[in-house]
């Protein structure tokens, strides 16, 4: 029996550091952008409310709190739709290359205590993830 070949795949490198994984943090950045804007909104609200300015303001602070919590809770699901989105993509590639190298297993690369940069797939990955274009994620 021969034997085992093992494969490597930085995972934090495919969702991190390819051009897709860039775009999704970039689009999940700028909605968070949108939610520091709501909590100015109740820093504002409640320090209006401390000094007895706006009668309303509790309400205003509660009604932003509630839209800020649906906003990370919104966030936190976009973030991981993402993840998921990614990881599909590359399964197939990193099972390809798996057959392809006559590899038995392909392991994460932080569960690999040492390893020959020749088993290394994350590169070829990435780049044949990037060639695919931007993610899509399905609407809810």
């Amino acid at each position: 029996m021969p034997t085992p070949l093992v494969l490597v795949l930085d995972v934090h490198a495919l969702l991190d550091d390819t051009a897709v994984g860039k775009a999704a943090a970039t689009s999940l950045m700028e909605e968070a952008r949108g939610l520091e804007a709501l909590r100015k909104e109740i820093s504002v609200a409640a320090a209006e409310l401390s000094k007895g300015k706006q009668p309303q303001g509790a309400a205003i602070e509660a009604d932003a709190a509630t839209k800020l919590q649906q906003g990370l809770v919104a966030l936190e699901r976009k973030r991981q739709q993402l993840r998921r989105a990614m990881l599909a993509r590359a399964i197939p590639i990193v099972d390809e290359l798996r057959k392809k190298k006559r590899a038995t297993v392909v392991v994460e690369a932080s569960a690999a205590l040492s390893f020959d940069p020749e088993a290394d797939i994350t590169k070829e990955v990435a780049t044949r993830v990037d060639a695919l274009g931007p993610l899509q994620i399905p609407q809810a």
